[in-house]
C-alpha cells in the first residue's frame, strides 16, 4: 500500500518548525495517508492537501499555508475539544484559498472539532482570524460536507480574487454548525 499512517502519543510537527519535512513554506506539502495523535498536528508548507487527520483529545490541528489549503473528499479532521485552524495565504499574496472538498451522500467531507473552534482564514496578519483566505472561492465548504464545532465557535472568512467569485461559498447538503458562526 501507498498510505502513510502516523501514530503517536506526542506533538507531531511537519513543516517549517523542524518536523518530520523541513519545508520552508515554498514547496507543496501532500499527506497522502492518514495521520492519527494524541497530541497537536501541525502542517506548514506551499500548497497543502491532506486527507484525515484524528486528534484524540483537546490537542489543536494547525495547517498553514502559504497558498492553498485542501482538504480530500469524504476525509475527517476531528479532535476532542481542540482548536481546528485552516491558515491560508499567509504570505500575503493574495492567492490562497481553503477548500473542504465535496463529500458524497453518506460519506461527508467533515471537520468536527467537538467543542473546540474552527478557524478558517488567511493573510498575512497575526493569525488566521486577522484576514482572509483568498481566491475564485475564499473560502469553499464543498456539497455534502459539515463543519461542526459542537458547543465551539466558527469563523470562516474569505475574499474572492475573481470576478463573480464568491468570498465564502457553503455547498448544498452541507452544515456549518457552532454555538457562535461567523461568516
Amino acid at each position: 500500500s501507498n498510505a502513510v499512517f502516523i501514530h503517536a502519543n506526542r506533538r507531531i510537527s511537519i513543516g517549517s518548525s523542524g518536523g518530520t519535512v523541513a519545508n520552508n513554506g515554498s514547496y507543496a506539502l501532500d499527506v497522502l495517508g492518514n495521520i492519527s495523535s494524541t497530541g497537536a498536528v501541525t502542517l506548514t508548507g506551499g500548497d497543502i492537501t491532506f486527507g484525515n487527520i484524528a486528534v484524540s483529545n483537546a490537542s489543536p490541528i494547525f495547517v498553514k499555508s502559504t497558498g492553498n489549503i485542501v482538504q480530500s473528499a469524504s476525509s475527517t479532521v476531528s479532535t476532542a475539544g481542540g482548536a481546528i485552524t485552516y491558515w491560508s495565504d499567509s504570505d500575503g499574496s493574495g492567492d490562497g484559498k481553503i477548500l473542504v472538498t465535496n463529500g458524497v451522500s453518506g460519506s461527508l467531507t467533515q471537520v468536527h472539532a467537538n467543542g473546540g473552534n474552527i478557524v478558517m482564514g488567511g493573510g498575512s496578519g497575526a493569525n488566521a482570524a486577522a484576514g482572509m483566505a483568498r481566491g475564485n472561492q475564499g473560502v469553499q465548504v464543498g456539497n455534502y460536507a459539515s463543519v461542526l464545532a459542537g458547543a465551539g465557535n466558527v469563523t470562516i472568512q474569505g475574499e474572492s480574487n475573481a470576478n463573480q467569485g464568491k468570498g465564502v461559498l457553503v455547498g448544498t447538503n452541507s452544515t456549518v454548525s457552532g454555538t457562535h458562526v461567523t461568516l
